[in-house]
């Protein structure tokens, strides 16, 4: 049993386990942790998005399937912990917010994302 995954939305006693490890031990389990992050609202959400802000490049491929998909929700989710990251992003990453800024479906445009991609690439070019 993996305890540094979430169990429920609720679940929030996983963030204790899951910061105390390092990227490398979680590595398998990223796909299976960014799922949390399809709705920040959730409780479970907050300690991913806490985690992974320092592993947005460790983790870009995940994240830039993620920014393909349609879902806008889950988007956002993973946008956010971009924005906060403790590190400058990644180019693959820079091009991949290019896309959502450039080229927003309806519901990106619905949830601002075009924005938000746009803020995080200038915040990115400091």
């Amino acid at each position: 049993m993996k305890n540094y995954i979430p169990k429920a939305k609720d679940d929030t006693k996983y963030a204790k386990y899951l910061k105390a490890l390092p990227l490398e031990a979680v590595l398998a389990d990223v796909p299976e942790l960014l799922v949390w992050l399809q709705d920040l609202h959730w409780d479970a959400a907050q300690g991913v998005a806490m985690y992974f802000r320092p592993y947005v490049n460790e983790i870009k491929r995940e994240l830039i399937e993620i920014l393909s998909d349609n879902d806008a929700e889950w988007k956002l989710g993973v946008m956010t912990v971009m924005a906060y990251s403790t590190n400058k992003l990644d180019q693959e990453l820079i091009t991949a917010l290019k896309y959502v800024a450039d080229h927003p479906t309806e519901e990106d445009q619905e949830q601002s994302l075009d924005n938000l991609a746009k803020e995080i690439i200038a915040q990115n070019l400091l």
